[in-house]
Protein backbone atom coordinates (compact mmCIF):
# COMPACT_ATOMS: atom_id res chain seq x y z
CA UNK A 1 0.00 0.00 0.00
CA UNK A 2 2.80 2.40 0.89
CA UNK A 3 4.54 1.60 -2.38
CA UNK A 4 1.34 2.48 -4.25
CA UNK A 5 1.09 5.88 -2.54
CA UNK A 6 4.76 6.70 -3.20
CA UNK A 7 4.56 5.56 -6.82
CA UNK A 8 1.37 7.58 -7.34
CA UNK A 9 2.88 10.76 -5.91
CA UNK A 10 6.03 10.32 -8.00
CA UNK A 11 4.01 9.71 -11.18
CA UNK A 12 1.91 12.81 -10.56
CA UNK A 13 4.96 14.94 -9.83
CA UNK A 14 6.71 13.66 -12.94
CA UNK A 15 3.68 14.49 -15.08
CA UNK A 16 3.65 18.04 -13.69
CA UNK A 17 7.37 18.45 -14.30
CA UNK A 18 6.95 17.23 -17.89
CA UNK A 19 4.45 20.04 -18.50
CA UNK A 20 1.18 18.14 -18.22
CA UNK A 21 -1.95 19.80 -16.93
CA UNK A 22 -2.91 19.31 -13.26
CA UNK A 23 -5.80 17.06 -14.31
CA UNK A 24 -3.45 14.74 -16.21
CA UNK A 25 -1.06 14.80 -13.24
CA UNK A 26 -3.88 13.81 -10.89
CA UNK A 27 -4.99 11.06 -13.26
CA UNK A 28 -1.42 9.72 -13.46
CA UNK A 29 -1.13 9.69 -9.68
CA UNK A 30 -4.51 8.00 -9.21
CA UNK A 31 -3.84 5.45 -11.95
CA UNK A 32 -0.44 4.54 -10.58
CA UNK A 33 -1.80 4.19 -7.05
CA UNK A 34 -4.65 2.07 -8.37
CA UNK A 35 -2.21 -0.16 -10.21
CA UNK A 36 0.29 -0.69 -7.40
CA UNK A 37 -1.91 -0.15 -4.34
CA UNK A 38 -5.14 -1.69 -5.50
CA UNK A 39 -3.67 -4.66 -7.32
CA UNK A 40 -2.84 -6.45 -4.07
CA UNK A 41 -6.42 -6.07 -2.84
CA UNK A 42 -7.88 -7.30 -6.12
CA UNK A 43 -5.59 -10.35 -6.12
CA UNK A 44 -6.59 -11.19 -2.56
CA UNK A 45 -10.28 -10.75 -3.36
CA UNK A 46 -9.91 -13.14 -6.32
CA UNK A 47 -8.17 -15.70 -4.13
CA UNK A 48 -4.98 -15.62 -6.21
CA UNK A 49 -2.92 -14.01 -3.43
CA UNK A 50 -2.94 -14.34 0.33
CA UNK A 51 -1.07 -13.06 3.33
CA UNK A 52 -0.39 -14.68 6.69
CA UNK A 53 -0.43 -11.33 8.50
CA UNK A 54 -2.09 -8.00 7.74
CA UNK A 55 1.26 -6.23 7.35
CA UNK A 56 3.42 -9.02 5.92
CA UNK A 57 4.28 -9.90 2.35
CA UNK A 58 1.65 -11.11 -0.07
CA UNK A 59 2.06 -14.62 -1.45
CA UNK A 60 0.92 -15.27 -5.01
CA UNK A 61 -0.09 -18.56 -6.58
CA UNK A 62 2.72 -19.99 -8.74
CA UNK A 63 0.24 -20.54 -11.56
CA UNK A 64 -0.72 -16.89 -11.53
CA UNK A 65 2.95 -15.85 -11.44
CA UNK A 66 3.69 -18.04 -14.48
CA UNK A 67 0.65 -16.64 -16.24
CA UNK A 68 1.56 -12.98 -15.74
CA UNK A 69 5.33 -13.28 -16.20
CA UNK A 70 4.95 -15.43 -19.30
CA UNK A 71 2.31 -13.16 -20.80
CA UNK A 72 4.55 -10.12 -20.35
CA UNK A 73 7.51 -11.98 -21.88
CA UNK A 74 5.40 -13.27 -24.78
CA UNK A 75 4.00 -9.77 -25.37
CA UNK A 76 7.49 -8.28 -25.51
CA UNK A 77 8.72 -11.08 -27.76
CA UNK A 78 5.75 -10.49 -30.06
CA UNK A 79 6.60 -6.79 -30.22
CA UNK A 80 10.24 -7.47 -30.99
CA UNK A 81 9.88 -10.38 -33.39
CA UNK A 82 6.55 -9.44 -34.96
CA UNK A 83 5.93 -9.35 -38.68
CA UNK A 84 7.39 -6.46 -40.64
CA UNK A 85 4.30 -6.10 -42.85
CA UNK A 86 1.66 -6.22 -40.15
CA UNK A 87 1.57 -4.20 -36.93
CA UNK A 88 3.69 -5.92 -34.29
CA UNK A 89 1.16 -5.02 -31.57
CA UNK A 90 -1.22 -7.55 -33.12
CA UNK A 91 1.41 -10.30 -32.85
CA UNK A 92 2.28 -9.24 -29.31
CA UNK A 93 -1.33 -9.59 -28.18
CA UNK A 94 -1.69 -12.93 -29.97
CA UNK A 95 1.48 -14.23 -28.32
CA UNK A 96 0.33 -13.11 -24.85
CA UNK A 97 -3.13 -14.63 -25.31
CA UNK A 98 -1.61 -17.90 -26.58
CA UNK A 99 0.59 -18.05 -23.48
CA UNK A 100 -2.38 -17.41 -21.17
CA UNK A 101 -4.40 -20.09 -22.94
CA UNK A 102 -1.58 -22.64 -22.69
CA UNK A 103 -1.11 -21.97 -18.96
CA UNK A 104 -4.86 -22.26 -18.37
CA UNK A 105 -4.99 -25.56 -20.27
CA UNK A 106 -1.99 -26.90 -18.31
CA UNK A 107 -3.67 -25.90 -15.04
CA UNK A 108 -6.92 -27.65 -16.01
CA UNK A 109 -5.10 -30.82 -17.10
CA UNK A 110 -3.14 -30.89 -13.85
CA UNK A 111 -6.35 -30.52 -11.82
CA UNK A 112 -8.05 -33.32 -13.75
CA UNK A 113 -5.06 -35.62 -13.29
CA UNK A 114 -4.99 -34.91 -9.54
CA UNK A 115 -8.70 -35.61 -9.17
CA UNK A 116 -8.42 -38.84 -11.14
CA UNK A 117 -5.57 -40.12 -8.97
Amino acid sequence: MTFGVVAGVLAGARALLMGASPLVSLAAAAGTFGLFGGLAFVLQALGVAWSESPVGPINVSPWFAWLVAGAVAAFLAGLIFGSRQEPSLKWAVIAALAWCLSVAIARLIRRWVRRAA
